[in-house]
């Protein structure tokens, strides 16, 4: 079906032209995702080692967020790369 996600990955909020009111954040979001596997990394380099890990190479793996999380794709198929 259309909600078959195995694993959620998340990194803290990034506040984009609002001030981030603090309220809410990715660990209590990972805590609140229910029956799926959902994780909280704090940086690019710990996402991108994390999936590089935990991936096979049939798996699907998007990136959304504001920001500079293109870097976090761009840190995982270095890490890729280098497992090949």
């Amino acid at each position: 079906g259309s909600t078959d996600i195995d694993e959620v990955v998340l990194l803290p909020v990034f506040a984009a032209r609002e001030k981030d009111p603090g309220d809410i954040g990715s660990k209590q979001l990972a805590a609140a995702i229910k029956g799926k596997k959902a994780k909280y990394l704090e940086d690019f380099e710990s996402v991108a080692t994390y999936l590089a890990n935990h991936t096979l190479s049939r798996d699907v793996v998007l990136f959304l967020g504001a920001g500079d999380i293109n870097k976090a794709s761009h840190l995982f198929l270095k890490k890729l790369s280098n497992k090949a």
